[in-house]
C-alpha cells in the first residue's frame, strides 16, 4: 500500500515544511487511508529525530511505521524496535553484503520488516544473499543519490528482477505518477514531498495507486527500462550482452512499410520500430505488422509502435485493434500531446475492466519556448517520457527538420530526452554530441523512394550511432 512520509527537509530540496506538525500530519495521512507512515528520523539533512517515531507510534498505535535514517550499524535494529518502528529502511547502496545481510537477520530478532532499497543491478546481486525466512520488502528508488535527479525508468528497469513485495520509492507528487507505480506492478509507493506539502491530495494519491493495476502500459515501460539499462549501463549495469556498445542511445526506425526494411532494421540492433497509420507516404498495413510480430518471434525486442495523429479513423482504429490483440506493444501519439489525448488513448487501449493492454507515450513538437514548457508540465503528471520533434506548421512529422538550434541548450538538460527530427547518417553524430539523447527515432532522412528505406542509409546510421564515442 501507499506510505506517507514524514519529513521537514532533504538533501535536495532543503526546508520543505520546517513547521510541520507531525501529528496533525499523521492524523491526515489516517484520514485519507494510510496505514503506514514513515519517519525520517535523521537530523543533518532530514531535520529529524527518534522523538518523533517514539512519540507518533504510541500515538497511533493502529498504524505501522517505518525508520527511515542512513542505519549503518546492526545495533540500530534494536533501537529502531525500542523506538516503536515495525520497519526500518536498509540501503543496500550503503551496507556491504555481510553487514547488510546481518542487519536483516537482526530485523528478523526483533520482528521488524526490513525495507531493503535498490537503485541499481549491484544492489540486488546483495539481495540474493539475504538470510532466508525473513519477510523482506525490496524499495527502489527512482532519485538518484548522487545527483538527486528522480528517474521512473529505473524502478521500471528493475522490478521485473524483483522477487516478492516491491515499493516505489520517490518522485511520486501527484496522481498520475502514483497510477505509473502502480502500472509498473509495484505493490507500494513511498510518497515523501508530495504528502508533506500537499497533504490534501492524500486521498487522490492513494486511489490513484490503489485503482492502478499492472497493465500493457507497466509492461512497455519495463521492457524500455530494462532495455535502456542492456544497452548503456543505467542504474549499474556492468557486463554488456553483446551487440552494440554501451552508452549508444536507444534507436527507433520510423516509418517502415515493407518486410525487408524491418528486416534489416532488426538486424542492425533497432530497438523499437515504427509504423505510421495515418495519411502519409508511410502508411503501414496490418501485413507489415504482423510480419514485423512474426519476425520477432519469442523475443522481446524490438518493441513494436504505430503512430497516430487522430483516434476517429479506420487507421487508427486497425492500430488500435494491432495493439489491444497484443500485435504492437505500444502506440505514439503524434497529435497534440494534452493530458487528455493521452488519457483518452489509454482508454481506447483498454479493457472492459479499464487496463491498459498495450503502451503509450506522447510526441510533442517544439517550435517555442511554450513547447518546452509543456514538455516539463507532462513530464511532472506522470509521463515517464515523450518524444520531442520539430514543430512544422501542417505537419505531424517525418518532415526531415531538425529542431531549432535556439532550443538544444534548454533540451539537453532534460535527462531521458528522447529526440526525434532530421536525423540520418549526416546529422546524428552531431545530434548526439549536442543533446545526448536517450532514445533517437529516424525516419524520412533513411528513405530512398515512396516510403522505403535506404539500406545503405540505415547501415550508416546505426554505424555513426555505434561509433560515437568510441
Amino acid at each position: 500500500g501507499a506510505i506517507f512520509e514524514i519529513k521537514r527537509a532533504s538533501p535536495s530540496k532543503g526546508p520543505i515544511a520546517m513547521d510541520l506538525d507531525p501529528m496533525a500530519t499523521v492524523r491526515a495521512y489516517a484520514s485519507a487511508g494510510v496505514q503506514n507512515i514513515s519517519v525520517l528520523t535523521e537530523g543533518r539533512y532530514f531535520k529529524g529525530s527518534l522523538a518523533d517515531l517514539i512519540a507518533l507510534s504510541a500515538a497511533f498505535p493502529n498504524l505501522a511505521f517505518l525508520r527511515k535514517d542512513f542505519i549503518l550499524e546492526s545495533r540500530e535494529i534494536g533501537v529502531s524496535y525500542r523506538a516503536g518502528a515495525d520497519a526500518v529502511l536498509l540501503i543496500a547502496r550503503l551496507l556491504p553484503s555481510e553487514l547488510l545481510s546481518d542487519m536483516v537477520r537482526e530485523c528478523g530478532h526483533f520482528g521488524l520488516t526490513p525495507l531493503v532499497e535498490v537503485r541499481d543491478s549491484r544492489d540486488l546481486e546483495k539481495l540474493k544473499g539475504l538470510p532466508p525466512g525473513i519477510r523482506t520488502i525490496t524499495g527502489v528508488n527512482a532519485r538518484d543519490l548522487a545527483t538527486f535527479t528522480v528517474d521512473p525508468l529505473v524502478p521500471a528497469g528493475l522490478i521485473d528482477r524483483i522477487q516478492g513485495p516491491a515499493v516505489y520509492e520517490s518522485g511520486i507528487g501527484n496522481p498520475g505518477m502514483a497510477a505509473f507505480a502502480g502500472k509498473l506492478g509495484f505493490t507500494g509507493i513511498l510518497v515523501g514531498e508530495g504528502g508533506v506539502k500537499e497533504s490534501s491530495q492524500g486521498p487522490a494519491l492513494v486511489a490513484a495507486f490503489k485503482n492502478a493495476s499492472y497493465d500493457g502500459v507497466g509492461r512497455f515501460w519495463r521492457a524500455v527500462g530494462r532495455r535502456r539499462m542492456e544497452k548503456n549501463g543505467t542504474a549499474g549495469e556492468t557486463t554488456a550482452p553483446q551487440g552494440p556498445p554501451r552508452n549508444r542511445p536507444l534507436v527507433k526506425i520510423c516509418g517502415l512499410t515493407i518486410r525487408e526494411d524491418v528486416q534489416l532494421s532488426m538486424d542492425l540492433g533497432a530497438d523499437l520500430l515504427g509504423f505510421v497509420f495515418a495519411e502519409s507516404k508511410r502508411t503501414a498495413s496490418v501485413a507489415v505488422v504482423e510480419e514485423a510480430r512474426r519476425i520477432r518471434g519469442a523475443d522481446r525486442f524490438p518493441l513494436l509502435v504505430a503512430v497516430l495523429t487522430e483516434l476517429d479513423s479506420a487507421l487508427a482504429e486497425s492500430a488500435i485493434t494491432l495493439a489491444r490483440a497484443g500485435v504492437l506493444d505500444g502506440i505514439q501519439w503524434h497529435g497534440e500531446p494534452t493530458k487528455g489525448a493521452l488519457d483518452a488513448l489509454e482508454r481506447a487501449l483498454s479493457d472492459s475492466q479499464g487496463r491498459a493492454l498495450a503502451g503509450r507515450y506522447g510526441a510533442l513538437r517544439i517550435g517555442s519556448p511554450e513547447d518546452i514548457l509543456r514538455y516539463d508540465s507532462l513530464r511532472k503528471e506522470g509521463e515517464a517520457r515523450l518524444l520531442v520533434d520539430s514543430r512544422v506548421p501542417g505537419l505531424a512529422g517525418g518532415t526531415g527538420t531538425a529542431i531549432s538550434e535556439t532550443y538544444v541548450p534548454g533540451l539537453a538538460e532534460r535527462k531521458g530526452l528522447w529526440l526525434a527530427g532530421g536525423l540520418g547518417p549526416d546529422t546524428i553524430r552531431a545530434a548526439l554530441a549536442a543533446y545526448n539523447p536517450e532514445l533517437v527515432d529516424a525516419s524520412s532522412r533513411l528513405e530512398r523512394e515512396g516510403g522505403r528505406k535506404d539500406p545503405m542509409a540505415l547501415k550508416l546510421f546505426f554505424q555513426e550511432i555505434n561509433t560515437h564515442g568510441a
